[in-house]
């Protein structure tokens, strides 16, 4: 069956947040569209963090690490993600994808 929502449907509205605001990025998951656009958009020079539980996701997103975009293994508990999130809150952050 043929899906009917486009891939990467979310780009358009993660990009223009992305380029009104000038902070901190939290990207709750990685994904095959929005890792690389946050990358490409914020780096170099500006924070991105990816929490990812996914240990095939982490290898497969490894290529983006670099000084301003980390990439954190978080647990897959609701409790290892408010902890993971909490951690990044204080650094004033402007978008976070979840």
């Amino acid at each position: 069956m043929k899906s009917i929502l486009p891939k990467g449907s979310h780009q358009r509205v993660l990009e223009y947040a992305v380029r009104m605001t000038s902070g901190p990025v939290l990207e709750c998951g990685g994904g095959c569209f929005s890792t690389p656009l946050l990358h490409l958009l914020c780096c170099p020079g500006r924070c991105v963090v990816t929490l990812e539980p996914d240990p095939r996701w982490l290898g497969l997103l490894h290529g983006f690490v670099r000084e301003d975009h980390e990439l954190v293994a978080v647990g897959s508990s609701t409790e290892a993600w408010l902890r993971a999130a909490d951690r990044y809150a204080a650094k004033g952050l402007s978008v976070v994808l979840i």
